[in-house]
């Protein structure tokens, strides 16, 4: 996080590996989606991306991939 940052809170994406013959939901496909989040929730950056698995079978997946991250904003002053 760049000096002087805020920290807006931690944000998770996930994805669900729903069909076997599918391939599996990657990182880069988390990482994504975490930007995409980042930009509707106004942060000017995210850090401290961390990636976990989990059994999907009560949502009827094989597993849910998520990744976890720290958004943050910048303060800029327009002069």
């Amino acid at each position: 996080m760049p000096a002087g940052a805020t920290p807006i809170g931690d944000f998770t994406a996930e994805r669900c590996h729903q069909y076997a013959q599918d391939s599996a939901p990657g990182e880069s496909v988390l990482v994504d989606d975490l930007q995409l989040l980042a930009y509707a929730e106004g942060a000017d950056g995210l850090s401290n991306i961390r990636f976990s698995k989990e059994s999907g079978l009560l949502k009827n997946c094989w597993f849910v991939a998520k990744a976890t991250a720290t958004f943050y904003r910048t303060s800029t002053k327009q002069q």
